[in-house]
This record gives C-alpha cells, sequence and structure tokens, in this order.
C-alpha cells in the first residue's frame, strides 16, 4: 500500500481525491493540508 498526502484541497481537489482512490486500489490518502483549515477538514471527511 502507498500512502500519499495532498497539500492545497481547493475547490477541484476532490475531483482528484476521487480520482485517486477510484483508479489507484493500492494509494491510500492519509493526509490533507490546506492553509484554510476548513478546507483541509472537508477534504479529510472524504
Amino acid at each position: 500500500m502507498v500512502k500519499i498526502g495532498m497539500a492545497g484541497v481547493g475547490d477541484i481537489s476532490g475531483i482528484y481525491l476521487e480520482n485517486i482512490t477510484n483508479m489507484f486500489k493500492e494509494i491510500a490518502v492519509e493526509a490533507v493540508c490546506d492553509p484554510i483549515t476548513e478546507k483541509a477538514a472537508n477534504a479529510q471527511a472524504m
């Protein structure tokens, strides 16, 4: 299993996160970060 993190989880990041987890079953998104705390919390909930 490959664990990744995403820095900068703006509006389009939801599409990227969904595609990554659907297309590559061996990848797990382990961490997200953004200077806007609300965006990071929303991305983490995905």
